[in-house]
């Protein structure tokens, strides 16, 4: 079952056009309401019969669903009703439960919960070691004193760049100062995309490994 509220990135399966919207309601068997997606103020158009690939990711669970659009209305408001799906797929994303990965990453260490990293600020290499949507576990340098938060930069194993990824580290993660770290990362943060879609398929692959080697 969708939660209500679940931002959702809506990619067209003949365009690929990444789209942003939220889940409002649905009525399980029939349809999935939806914002309709916005685009410099504009409802995007999305045609009748349009397949879509849904995915999203709510407390630690990566959702995605195929589906294709039923209705669209922008009056008196701006939904998307979209058709139930057949199967709603359902991942756990925390990082106890990533995926092993050996990840040479740009790091940018700072005090301050700003958006971007601070001008001129030293880049200093990690290594992450395991990868969620929600999260990583990274390995720094021994002589780098941990800071509050980290901004990532680095090459998925598909071939996607992340781009000053901002995860966020606990006092009690920088007390240990161990050399390896966990980060949390900001469901709401557009520089988490890459990583979801990396970590969906790759969640996908191993299930569907598991079950073959059962």
């Amino acid at each position: 079952m969708l939660p209500i509220g679940l931002n959702i990135q809506i990619i067209g399966f003949l365009d690929k056009r990444k789209l942003r919207s939220r889940v409002i309601g649905w009525v399980e068997g029939e349809y999935i309401i939806i914002e309709h997606p916005m685009a410099q103020g504009e409802p995007v158009l999305l045609p009748k019969d349009a397949a879509v690939i849904c995915r999203g990711l709510s407390e630690g669970r990566l959702y995605g669903f195929k589906s294709h659009v039923l209705h669209a209305m922008t009056k008196p408001f701006p939904y998307l009703f979209l058709v139930y799906p057949r199967e709603i797929e359902v991942h756990s994303a925390r990082q106890g439960s990533g995926v092993d990965v050996d990840i040479v990453a740009s790091v940018v260490l700072s005090r301050s919960d700003g958006d971007s990293p601070p001008e001129g600020a030293e880049k200093i290499e990690g290594k992450i070691q395991n990868l969620s949507a929600s999260g990583c576990l990274i390995s720094l340098p021994p002589e780098v004193e941990p800071t509050n938060f980290a901004f990532l930069s680095f090459e998925l194993p598909d071939k996607n760049s992340v781009t000053n990824l901002k995860g966020t580290m606990s006092e009690d993660q920088q007390a240990m100062g161990e050399g390896s770290y966990e980060l949390e990362f900001n469901e709401e943060d557009s520089a988490v995309e890459p990583v979801f879609n990396f970590v969906h398929l790759a969640n996908k692959i191993l299930a569907q490994t598991d079950v073959g080697g059962s």
